[in-house]
């Protein structure tokens, strides 16, 4: 892969494969970031709370996007006239726009995928996934978890840790249980009854009406807010 051209401000990259990639085909992409605060914000839209002195809430910005990235273009026709653009008569795009109609709603990276995760967070925090939990090993001053994501779900995952305490519980039907985990600040266990309920009723009602959901575990947990909420509960 050789890079072409390199946009730091906007940061955009393009790179030309050495050899096409024939369709059908598949590419292993090795990507390597790191995320930092310097200084301190007085932006409500950026209040840096991905990181914080007891823990962090990581979205899927952090991974590369391929291709072509709608989410720069400007839309504001306030703005584009300021720039000698012309107006848009509508945000939306056409009803019968191929590209847009294959866009999942939930995340313009990619419509569904599975994964395989690690996070190495230190001893003291634990640490949350999309998919299921399935190792988590103390080395050192570190713990290492691995999660499993093995139904293609919607890009929009999250991932985060912190100095939580586990709560675990049983919702559904006896004949096929599904295991709930809250993971919540310590002292604030006053309302995990009604997380139990909650979950145990909308599971009840997501059945009667759409089936059996395709999973045997789900989890809810308290982070910071954002300035782009994340639905808490993850399956």
């Amino acid at each position: 892969m050789t890079p072409v051209s390199r946009d730091a401000r906007f940061r955009h990259a393009v790179y030309r494969l050495s050899t096409p990639l024939p369709p059908g085909e598949r590419l292993r992409l090795r990507a390597r970031g790191r995320l930092q605060y310097l200084g301190f914000t007085q932006d409500e839209e950026d209040p840096q709370a991905k990181i914080t002195f007891n823990g962090s809430f990581l979205g899927t910005e952090l991974l590369p996007r391929l291709g072509y990235d709608n989410g720069r273009e400007l839309v504001e026709n306030r703005e584009r006239i300021a720039r000698g653009l012309p107006r848009l008569a509508s945000r939306k795009a056409p009803q019968d726009d191929p590209v847009h109609r294959r866009r999942s709603v939930f995340s313009g990276l990619s419509p569904r995928a599975t994964a395989d995760i690690t996070v190495s967070t230190p001893a003291s925090q634990t640490a949350f996934g999309p998919g299921a939990l399935i190792a988590r090993r103390v080395q050192g001053d570190r713990a290492i978890s691995s999660f499993r994501l093995t139904e293609a779900a919607p890009l929009n995952w999250h991932i985060g840790s912190a100095a939580y305490e586990v709560a675990a519980f049983s919702i559904g039907r006896p004949e096929r249980p599904v295991a709930l985990e809250v993971l919540h600040h310590p002292g604030h266990a006053w309302n995990l009854d009604h997380i139990r309920a909650a979950a145990d009723a909308a599971l009840a009602h997501i059945e009667s009406e759409l089936g059996p959901i395709p999973t045997s575990n789900c989890a809810s947990r308290r982070f910071r807010s954002t300035p782009r909420p994340a639905t808490p509960i993850r399956t």
